[in-house]
């Protein structure tokens, strides 16, 4: 169990000392924290869910996916008021559940959210609840499965697996002397991983598998001529205000909310919910890019009637893949989807089977399906511009166009065009992608933990080189930094970064590389303080780097 007070420049409090204006950086280790259980709604941190003071800004930092779990008990996770920041990279958020009716069942915030590298496993919005008593008030189901957020959403890298908004209220009636008192079914929430109420949100690199928007509530025979409660819009996302922008973004598995079943003979059906995978409620409030859909569906209802668009309603979409039967695109002006065979709800796509694998763990942060062998999403994209990295962080375009959909196919892969993409007449160019320092900060000598492991993805097998790098004082040359010198010595100053002495040389696989590094060069530690190490891959020129940190 774990407790903090995130109030940046506050009283020392619960044990802690008190805290300094600015960010505030937590390291977690490879751990799983554990909320301690208490009463939902709680604004200040005594119970339930982690709250961000008004003006705090907190930074907290894992040991990377599944190494560092934060989960829930009996409420949401995290709380970020208005005025407020919170950063969270490299961890896992799981099981956690915001109070009934309540929004983001891991995440409400008002403020700034920024993530990077984080997977949110099994969280959900409050389900809807009947009043106890005839003078009672029906609860509304809870929007937003893993986040719901009104304010500024950066996510990069961040996978939503088995995330629900709340489901509504199932219709109630109370007998009063001579008279009954009914109150209708409500309404599911939508968005089954994230709800947009407001702001700006950008999505990148996301991935979201088995989401579901929450379903209408049930009439259950109660006295009055009630329909059943209508489905949550956005089995993924939803965006009921402010813009959005998903881009290299997967949706597999997720479904918007089916409506209550009537019971009652009552002929007017509820409304199923529409956007198997992203719904917008205003035209141009959604935009998704390069992404890929499969296995997603809009919500039915006890009538047989489906919901709008399979994988999105409302939203603008281009240069993506969208393997559900009537996908129901808004297509942008520029890049053209790939959508299957007969589906008149995406004009002008570009019609043939996607021949996606499945949702595997194929590169990068987040889980991808790539096109296969002869699959029209190859180099389906000729003249428009392209993000520079699919989702796996491998470069785009590789051959004679963009690839729509979340994944770029790289050469020498399964599905590459022959012929094209690199030296030999189709052989691998070689990429690097998805690389970490864990632990980010670490001894080189003295008492532990020494040293770290260094982790990264190639394209193709070859050497590796691993370099060292620190910022030092220089001198501005033009528009060059370089080491003072005494005809500079009035020139403006400035920070340039120096290569140090000595360097790792390793043959690395193609996929998953850990190389163990112990801080030091040439056989000597490197001193207390910041440093960026660099792997080079020295037959293409490819690199990529992380900051790490050497302690005292």
């Amino acid at each position: 169990m774990f407790a903090a007070r995130f109030d940046g420049g506050t009283p020392a409090t619960l044990n802690c000392v008190a805290g300094t204006p600015g960010e505030d950086v937590i390291q977690l280790e490879a751990a799983e924290y554990r909320l301690a259980a208490g009463g939902g709604g709680d604004d200040g941190n005594e119970s339930g869910d982690l709250d961000t003071g008004p003006s705090s800004q907190v930074r907290i930092v894992g040991r990377g996916l599944g190494a560092t779990v934060v989960a829930g008990s009996g409420d949401r996770t995290f709380d970020v008021f208005a005025g407020a920041s919170l950063a969270l990279s490299d961890l896992t958020v799981r099981d956690s559940a915001a109070p009934s009716g309540s929004p983001g069942g891991a995440i409400r915030s008002r403020g700034t959210l920024l993530l990077l590298r984080i997977a949110f496993i099994n969280t959900a919005a409050g389900n809807g609840v009947s009043p106890a008593s005839a003078d009672g008030e029906r609860t509304e189901a809870g929007e937003g499965g893993a986040i719901w957020s009104a304010g500024s959403l950066t996510a990069s890298d961040v996978s939503f697996t088995d995330t629900r908004a709340g489901d509504g209220a199932d219709a109630r009636a109370f007998t009063v002397g001579n008279g009954t008192t009914s109150f209708s079914p409500g309404d599911g929430g939508s968005g089954g991983a994230v709800l947009i109420a407001g702001g700006a949100a950008s999505l990148t690199n996301v991935t979201v598998a088995g989401a579901r928007a929450g379903s209408g509530g049930d009439n259950n025979n109660a006295s009055g001529f009630f329909a059943g409660g209508s489905g949550g819009d956005g089995g993924a996302i939803a965006v009921t205000a402010g813009a959005a922008t998903i881009t290299n973004s997967t949706f597999q598995g997720n479904r918007a909310g089916a409506a209550g079943d009537e019971r009652f003979g009552f002929q007017v059906e509820a409304v199923p919910g529409s956007g198997g995978a992203v719904h917008a409620a205003e035209p141009g409030a959604a935009t998704v890019t390069f992404s890929t859909f499969s296995g997603n569906a809009a919500g039915g209802s006890p009538f047989g009637v489906t919901g709008v668009g399979a994988s999105v309603s409302g939203a603008g979409v281009a240069s993506s893949i969208l393997a559900d039967a009537r996908g129901a695109c808004a297509s942008l002006s520029v890049g053209r989807n790939v959508v299957l065979p007969g589906d008149t709800t995406c004009p002008g796509g570009i019609a043939g089977d996607p021949l996606l694998g499945p949702l595997a763990a194929d590169g990068g942060s987040v889980p991808t399906m790539a096109p296969g062998p002869g699959s029209p999403a190859i180099d389906a994209i000729v003249g428009v511009p392209c993000p520079a990295t699919d989702a796996r962080g491998l470069p785009r375009p590789r051959f004679a166009g963009c690839d729509a959909g979340a994944v770029e196919v790289q050469p020498g892969a399964p599905g590459a065009p022959c012929g094209q993409g690199g030296p030999g007449g189709g052989a691998a160019v070689r990429a690097v992608s998805g690389l970490k320092v864990g632990p980010a900060a670490f001894r080189a000598s003295g008492r532990r933990p020494l040293g770290t492991t260094v982790t990264f993805r190639l394209s193709a097998a070859g050497p590796v080189v691993l370099t060292v790098r620190k910022a030092a004082a220089g001198t501005r040359s033009g528009r060059r930094c370089v080491a003072p010198t005494r005809r500079l010595r009035n020139a403006k100053r400035c920070v340039r970064q120096v290569t140090l002495a000595g360097r790792v040389t390793r043959q690395a696989q193609a996929g998953l590389n850990a190389i163990r590094f112990t801080g030091r060069l040439r056989g000597r530690a490197l001193p207390a303080g910041a440093y960026t190490l660099v792997v080079t891959l020295p037959d293409v020129g490819a690199r990529a780097s992380r900051p790490f940190r050497i302690l005292r």
